[in-house]
This record gives structure tokens, sequence and C-alpha cells, in this order.
């Protein structure tokens, strides 16, 4: 099983420094930052896509054009790496 790399510790680090939690973040919290993160993350990855045919339309070469769209096609699993538990 793979876990979201926003673990329970960061979560907990994060609200911390919020003064409403002075005891362990609620499960829904912590789900919800995490559905958060994951928007987030979809939305660059659609900006970069987007990004890239402007990019391909405005003539540039066929060498830069691969080499950002490996990027992108790499972008959301360097961004949200899995670790297995």
């Amino acid at each position: 099983m793979t876990d979201h790399p926003l673990t329970d510790e960061i979560i907990e680090k994060i609200a911390a420094n919020i003064r409403h939690y002075d005891y362990s973040v609620p499960i829904i919290f912590k789900c919800d930052m995490r559905a958060a993160a994951d928007w987030q993350l979809d939305q660059d990855q659609k900006k970069l896509e987007d990004f890239l045919e402007e990019f391909s339309y405005r003539g540039h070469s066929a060498d830069a054009i691969l080499e950002l769209r490996a990027f992108v096609n790499n972008f959301k699993s360097c961004m949200r790496p899995q670790e297995d538990s």
C-alpha cells in the first residue's frame, strides 16, 4: 500500500503553528489537507501542459519540446513521490 507523502507527522508540525490545535489534528482535517495538496498539484500540472502546448506552437525546436514534454510527464511523480509502507 502506498501512503500520501503529506504524512501525519508533517501535518502535525504544520498544525502546531495554529493555536486552535492543542491536541492531535482530526483525521478529517488531515484528509482535507491531502486533498487540497493533490488538487493544487493537478492545477499546476494543467498549467504546465498548457504552457507546453503554447511553447510548441511558437516554433521552438523539436528537442526543446521533447525535453519539456518529458519534464511535464514526470512532474507529478517528482512532486508526489510515493513510499511503500
